[in-house]
């Protein structure tokens, strides 16, 4: 019997976004993940210099030293977390959801996305945000109340130690933002004291 040639079926497109990882595929979806969130951005940094330049302000006024030995790590760690919980909210809807799944990025790239971003990027972004606003609103404090609160060195090892307990942290933070659909900040300390408590 004469040999009938099978057509050749081609690969879906999509299954081949889920299966391999492309840098090219992982860079214009990067693109995307800040050109969608600027304004949330923005918003961010606003608050971030109204509140901490408010309380240097205040530390000036009332002739106080120490502000920075807590204030970095605090605000790091808080708002950091905050903000890695809330990474995967569009999967809460769905029309987003939809939207967000069909993005023609794999599983991994869209993870590894928000992993860098709510990760080094926010911690590299908080760290420059949070060292200009103090050499703004100190300088306002010498001239308004004529006292220097102390100068802000990202660089001291207590500083270094906050960064890296927050890498830590925003791993775990991420986890639970991609597993818990609702309240995932608060399910995921509820979740991971409990682990902690059946490890001790």
């Amino acid at each position: 019997q004469p040999i009938v040639n099978q057509p050749t079926i081609k690969k879906n497109n999509i299954m081949e976004t889920n299966q391999y990882f492309s840098f090219p595929r992982f860079w214009h979806l990067m693109q995307r993940e800040f050109a969608q969130n600027k304004k949330i951005i923005l918003i961010i940094a606003a608050v971030a210099f109204l509140v901490v330049g408010g309380n240097v302000l205040g530390w000036a006024y009332n002739r106080e030293h120490g502000y920075h030995e807590f204030s970095y790590g605090f605000y790091l760690l808080i708002g950091g977390f905050i903000l890695t919980s809330l990474s995967f909210t569009e999967m809460n809807r769905l029309d987003s959801k939809l939207f967000y799944l069909t993005l023609p990025a794999s599983s991994l790239e869209k993870f590894i996305s928000r992993w860098l971003i709510t990760g080094l990027g926010f911690a590299s972004f908080f760290t420059i945000g949070y060292w200009l606003t103090i050499l703004i609103t100190q300088a306002l404090g010498v001239a308004i109340f004529n006292f220097d609160i102390g100068d802000f060195n990202p660089f001291t090892e207590k500083n270094i130690l906050f960064v890296q307990i927050y890498l830590a942290g925003q791993t775990i933070f991420l986890l639970g933002a991609v597993y818990f659909r609702k309240f995932a900040i608060f399910k995921t300390v509820l979740s991971t004291a409990l682990i902690g408590l059946s490890l001790a």
